[in-house]
């Protein structure tokens, strides 16, 4: 698995069937993200 595109804190993350995870939103220093990735 590649890293992230993006380092993130108070993120959610959840397992999906199909065993990845899907982690969305957080902080990254003092900006909040909008974005998702997919593991």
């Amino acid at each position: 698995t590649s890293s992230m595109t993006a380092a993130r804190y108070q993120h959610t993350a959840s397992t999906l069937a199909n065993g990845s995870v899907l982690v969305a939103g957080g902080c990254y220093g003092s900006t909040y993200l909008s974005s998702a990735e997919l593991y």
